[in-house]
Order: structure tokens, then C-alpha cells, then sequence
């Protein structure tokens, strides 16, 4: 589902919690996340340790009150994946974190982990990569994202207070538009320093700024109010926003769940485009595992890590977008993706994105059309099916 998780508040079983370490406080962050039971049709309710010392997670049941996970390390997961409304995937369930499990966990992440939004117009486009990538090594992550085309009235319901400038009304709704949320430490501040430093490569009249600035190419958040108005207005459900999908002669690219999470998805746009393709669509999705398993169904019985990649699909966040551009667009984008394999692409294909962002056969960075006939059924599944 592509929804916005919202935040559930709970009381934290207190001594439950102390009793499961002898460590410092800070070495420990506790989380409160929800477990859906489909064989119960069920809400399964536990408070989530994570220990950054070893990148350990331990569960508690909380309806039990007893242990369900002892301490026990997790190599993917790190404490950039953990915040209201994640999907985790631990134990083959898929979790969502719903609320934080004591007062110091909430006090130093609720403080210090803003949320900003981002929005690119079309003449920024090819750049989109690059500021995302700046906003990665800032610490950002991607929470949302969402091309959209705005009419004149959602550009005013944006823009708000400010919607007096019939120039920047006209600006943001004469295109699409691209919106990114993204959280990190100081997120509003990072990302107005960012754009401070940004040249757009694109006519003089586009010109990076803020919503209190000047009409521009690149626009973000003045506040964390706004950056939450701006959110909801963008991501909320249902969306009051027209999607820009073309499905004629595009093909799909799906940046997956690790990619995603370890901040490569700024790296993986630009090369796109570097490349000579476009974008006409793009959206963020978190997949449960019914989804993925659809989506992959194809694999099922035919490769031996059909299981792997359906967990692997559905651990998080994942950024599908169309891609088009050009003539025989799924063959050429086929191959700028490269061997499934990312060793063997480092190999005989150094120059795709498998070879420069992926690590195995199932974390290999993107999911592309392997065939000419499944290229417009891809496009749709995300686009027209799961966006409904």
C-alpha cells in the first residue's frame, strides 16, 4: 500500500522492558509495533528492541507479557529504518513501528528527526538524482514520494498563504511536479542549505528556493508545520492528484527496499538519466508480502530465489518508476540494469546499476521488465492497480 502510516498512541510496558538489559539506556531504542495475523485476522501487538552496539533486535509479546525474540543481530536493519509508520520484515512478518516504546527513545529521536518535503519541477528533473544523493549523505531518508501533475487549485491549496503570486500558481501546475519526503536529523535546516548550493541546469528563469522564496525550480518546506501540511497534502488517501503515467512505450524500474534504505536511490535516478532515458511516472510503495508475491508471481518455480525476493520486496520502502525515452525502451533499459547477478555484471557489464549497486542476486539494486510482453502489464501493476 502507498498510504501514510499514522502514529497510535500506547502505554509502554515499563517493566518489561528494564528487565531485558543491563545496559545503558542509550544503547537501547524501543519501539511499539503491530504484527498482522492473517491466519487469525488478528492485530499482534510487541514492544521492539534495538540495540545499536551490535545491531540487535529483541521482542516482547505484549498481550503475553513474555519474550519472543530473544536479542538476536539483524544485518540489514539499522536505526535509519526505525520511525513511525516503517515496515520492518523480521522472522517472515511484516511489522509496522506505530509508536516509540519509552520516553527516551521518544525525546531523542522525536526531537532531533525532522520531516521536509522536497519538490522538483519538470526543469529539475534530471537533477533530481543529485539533490536526492546530497540529501542521502546529509543522512536523509526517503519516507514518500510522488510524481504528480497539479491543477490550478491544488498549486493554491500548496502554496497556501503565499497562493497570492499568480506566477508561481501557473508555475507549479503548467508541469509535473516531483515531491519527496525526507526525514533526518535537522532535515528542514540540511535541506535549505542544499538548495542554497544548487544550480539548476536549466533556463534562467528556474532558480533553486523555498516556499518562502522566489518562484524556482526546487522548492522544500519553511517549517516543520508546513513540512507536515505539505505531507499530508501530497501522501495522504485518498490523493487529490492526478498521476502522470503514460503506459506508451515505457517499461518499469523498481529501486528495491535495500537500495532504498541504504540511500542509493539519488545515484540510481541520475544514472537513468545520464543515460538518455526519461521519467514519467514515479511513486514510492510499501508492499506486504500478498503484493509481492503477485507482483513476482512470474518467478514463482522458475528461479530459486523466488522466496528471498519476495521478502526482500517487501521489507520496506520501494520507488517504482516508468521509464521511457526512447525507442525500444524495456530492451535498452534492460541492459543499462544489467545481469542479475551483480558479481557477475562487475565482470562482463561494469557500467550498469546492477554492477555498481547491487550485492547479490536478490539485493541487486532494481527490478526491471525481463520481457518485451510483460513491459505495459508492469507499468499498470504499480500505476494504475496498486495506486487505486
Amino acid at each position: 500500500s502507498s498510504s501514510r502510516s499514522s502514529s497510535v498512541q500506547r502505554q509502554r510496558p515499563r517493566d518489561l522492558c528494564s528487565a531485558t538489559t543491563m545496559e545503558r539506556e542509550g544503547d537501547r531504542y524501543v519501539f511499539l509495533v503491530d504484527w498482522f495475523d492473517a491466519s487469525a485476522s488478528l492485530v499482534r501487538k510487541y514492544t521492539l528492541m534495538f540495540y545499536t552496539q551490535d545491531n540487535a533486535v529483541e521482542m516482547i509479546d505484549m498481550k503475553n507479557r513474555r519474550m519472543f525474540l530473544k536479542r538476536t543481530r539483524v544485518e540489514t536493519l539499522s536505526l535509519t529504518d526505525l520511525y513511525l509508520g516503517a515496515t520492518l520484515n523480521l522472522l517472515s512478518r511484516q511489522l509496522i513501528v506505530v509508536d516509540y516504546g519509552d520516553d527516551y527513545t521518544r525525546n531523542t529521536l522525536g526531537s532531533r528527526r525532522e520531516q521536509t518535503v522536497l519538490i522538483v519541477r519538470s526543469e529539475a528533473f534530471a537533477q533530481m538524482g543529485q539533490l536526492l544523493d546530497a540529501a542521502a549523505a546529509a543522512g536523509m531518508s526517503v519516507l514518500n514520494a510522488r510524481m504528480v501533475q497539479l491543477t490550478r487549485a491544488n498549486a493554491v491549496e500548496l502554496l497556501g498563504r503565499e497562493a497570492g503570486s499568480a506566477d508561481r500558481v501557473n508555475e507549479l501546475s503548467s508541469g509535473p511536479v516531483v515531491a519527496v519526503e525526507l526525514m533526518g536529523v535537522n532535515a528542514l535546516a540540511q535541506m535549505s542549505q542544499i538548495l542554497a548550493s544548487f544550480t539548476p541546469q536549466a533556463p534562467s528563469s528556474a532558480r533553486a528556493g523555498s516556499f518562502s522564496g522566489r518562484a524556482s525550480a526546487v522548492l522544500s518546506s519553511t517549517s516543520a508545520s508546513a513540512a507536515a501540511r505539505e505531507g499530508q497534502l501530497f501522501f495522504g488517501v485518498p490523493s487529490p492528484f492526478a498521476g502522470t503515467a503514460s503506459f506508451k512505450n515505457t517499461t518499469l524500474c523498481l529501486v528495491k527496499p535495500h537500495a532504498m534504505s541504504s540511500g542509493l536511490a539519488g545515484k540510481i535516478l541520475a544514472e537513468i538519466y545520464s543515460n538518455g532515458f526519461t521519467i514519467t511516472a514515479l511513486q514510492t510503495f510499501r508492499l506486504d508480502k500478498t503484493s509481492a508475491e503477485e507482483f513476482l508471481e512470474v518467478y514463482k518455480g522458475v528461479v530459486m530465489e523466488y522466496q528471498h525476493m519476495v521478502t526482500e520486496l517487501s521489507a520496506g520502502v520501494c520507488l517504482a518508476i516508468e521509464v521511457g525515452g526512447t525507442e525500444d525502451v524495456q530492451q535498452r533499459f534492460r541492459e543499462l540494469c544489467g545481469p542479475v547477478d551483480p558479481d557477475v555484471a562487475r565482470h562482463i557489464r561494469q557500467h550498469t546499476l546492477r554492477a555498481h549497486f547491487g550485492s547479490d542476486k536478490v539485493r541487486n539494486a532494481v527490478h526491471c521488465t525481463d520481457l518485451p510482453e510483460d513491459q505495459a502489464l508492469e507499468v499498470e501493476y504499480f500505476f494504475n492497480i496498486l495506486v487505486k
